[in-house]
């Protein structure tokens, strides 16, 4: 399995009629496991500070787990995010221009004939209902980003992939402006979240949730990931920089579950993971039945829903955070 190979990034920005400052992201990468190695520019967002900065954190997440990295090798996510922060500061200008929606098969074109009627239906306010009704009848269409930057935005977020519409690196403009930029003054505390956790086996993981209940949360490199994707909507500025090493060491603290911890599973429908005959048979009886937790690792517990099992651990303390 190859990765994502980055070697650069380009911020720029515009303010729209409307007072909203709208963002673009580019990034420049190739793929690992795609020769010649050839980077290439795209867009890889367009729309507010907040969506901009949610996708900023939602990108770092690979590289926890070596899915992004830097032509160099491995990156953590704070540094990712650190640099991607420093030209938010000083975005460039995103200038105005039109910009050209195709409907077609090719996955090149912004919409295909099944979703140019939702695409048609972004563009309902007043004065755009030209564009609506070309965009419903597969015609191709150009509107104003700088006017349509609301609509290109929503567009952008669920519907077309940025770079199909917002072409690099022709957009690439030379002036900076801070007064478009974002740069928050730097968080001098930071909270972490409580949670308990153990390991199982030689990379898995069960947490307790808020119910008191334990359940499979995954490897170490998915918890951290996860945890980065949560950053955007609660960390102060400048927070993720101690936040995420903490809770990665906090992770790699977890000792393996005490002996003596077994699992009650009430089977509830069909199992089909690979398992020994001796546990499938229970799986198939439907009766529920308790089973020392390592047969349970064994057996692909991990695969088993969550609302089946419950962990019956001994007395002891787990790592907290």
């Amino acid at each position: 399995m190859g990765s994502t190979i980055t070697v650069g990034k380009h911020v720029a920005a515009f303010r729209a009629p409307d007072e909203v400052i709208y963002y673009a992201l580019f990034e420049k990468t190739y793929e690992s496991n795609c020769y010649p190695h050839t980077p290439h520019w795209s867009c890889g967002h367009f729309g507010t500070l907040e969506t901009a900065l949610t996708r900023i954190f939602d990108y770092a997440s690979s590289c926890e787990g070596g899915m992004l990295r830097g032509p160099s090798g491995a990156m953590t996510p704070e540094n990712y995010i650190a640099h991607w922060l420093r030209l938010m500061k000083a975005p460039h200008v995103l200038p105005d221009r039109g910009i050209i929606l195709t409907t077609g098969g090719s996955y090149r074109h912004a919409f295909s004939p099944k979703t140019c009627a939702e695409g048609a239906a972004v563009f309902s306010k007043p004065g755009l209902a030209g564009h609506a009704d070309d965009i419903a009848a597969g015609i191709a269409v150009t509107v104003p980003l700088y006017e349509c930057a609301f609509e290109i935005a929503r567009l952008c977020a669920s519907l077309v992939t940025p770079w199909k519409i917002l072409a690099a690196p022709c957009w690439m403009d030379d002036e900076e402006r801070p007064d478009l930029g974002y740069n928050p003054r730097p968080a001098k505390t930071f909270t972490m979240p409580r949670f308990e956790i153990y390991k199982i086996g030689e990379h898995e993981h069960i947490m307790r949730d808020a119910d008191g209940r334990w359940r499979v949360a995954g490897w170490a490199y998915s918890l951290v990931a996860d945890y980065v994707k949560s950053l955007r909507a609660n960390d102060p500025a400048g927070a993720y920089r101690k936040q995420i090493p903490a809770y990665r060491e906090a992770i790699g603290r977890a000792q393996q579950i005490p002996p003596g911890a077994t699992i009650t599973i009430a089977p509830r429908g069909p199992w089909n993971w690979r398992s020994s005959e001796g546990f499938k048979a229970k799986m198939e009886a439907g009766d529920v039945f308790t089973v020392p937790a390592a047969e349970a690792i064994e057996n692909c517990v991990d695969y088993i829903p969550r609302e089946w099992v419950t962990w019956n651990l001994p007395v002891a303390e787990a790592v907290a955070a």
